[in-house]
């Protein structure tokens, strides 16, 4: 069975605000723009709680945006900017 889902950065408005009107759209999964875990004035384990709530699936985080054909500079920088602690809060955001 194929499922729908959509990624954060086609919507605008607050990361909750997108949330809800992907789950009132029908869809019933999502991807996580990096920049949403970034700005979102929450915790990740907040933004899980969020998509448990609206019945979404998280499949997708999206941690190096502008990464793939990125001149070696940028992907340098992109990835130093993930940080430690990105794995952990990619973990919480997708229960894995």
């Amino acid at each position: 069975m194929m499922r729908k889902a959509i990624a954060t950065v086609a919507l605008s408005g607050t990361l909750p605000e997108r949330l809800e009107a992907i789950a009132r759209a029908g869809f019933a999964a999502v991807e996580i723009f990096a920049d949403d875990l970034q700005t979102f004035p929450g915790s990740a384990r907040d933004i899980r709680r969020l998509t448990e709530a609206l019945d979404l699936d998280v499949v997708v985080v999206q941690p190096l945006r502008d990464y793939v054909d990125a001149p070696r500079q940028r992907k340098r920088k992109r990835a130093t900017n993930a940080g430690a602690d990105e794995p952990a809060r990619l973990s919480a955001v997708t229960g894995l």
